[in-house]
């Protein structure tokens, strides 16, 4: 019985195999191609949609972790840093800045400031202030050594 139903399915394979064999003769006597098999467009759908994802990931990369270029100073090249040692800044419990130890004023201090950007440029500086001095004062002279041209500004905190 099993032997019967193998030749019938056999043969059923037969016939539509020279079904279509007949279909693609007669086509190509009425001068029309013979219908192409079936393709897989999954492959080169997938092929595209990574090509695109990984250019858009290599455009992202080259705008968002390239950081600005530093200023040039009067059309110059910037000047390399003389120290590693940072700008020290320091705010006393009254509200009075020091600059690398010096007590300075306000505007002497945005001059300096404006000084150590030029010729120690990238610098960071290291803005002390006592617990006790207003949050304002410490903003103010965060925003005159950014208008002087100090980039690089950190804080330093007191161990407890």
């Amino acid at each position: 019985m099993s032997n019967y139903r193998d030749d019938l399915e056999a043969l059923s394979h037969e016939n539509e195999a020279l079904r279509r064999k007949i279909a693609d003769l007669e086509a190509e006597r009425a001068g029309a191609k013979p219908p192409a098999p079936p393709r897989r467009a999954g492959v080169g759908l997938v092929i595209g949609v990574a090509t695109s994802v990984l250019c858009m990931g290599v455009v992202a990369a080259l705008f968002v972790s390239r950081p600005p270029p530093p200023p040039a100073a009067e059309g110059r090249a910037p000047v390399a840093p003389t120290t590693d040692a940072p700008i020290n800044i320091t705010i006393t419990v009254e509200g009075r800045v020091t600059l690398d130890g010096e007590l300075l004023s306000d505007v002497a201090l945005s001059d300096r400031l404006a000084m150590y950007a030029r010729l120690r440029h990238g610098q960071r500086a290291v803005i002390a202030a006592d617990s006790s001095v207003a949050y304002s004062r410490v903003v103010e002279v965060m925003d005159r050594a950014r208008a002087a041209g100090v980039t690089r500004i950190s804080f330093a905190v007191a161990a407890r």
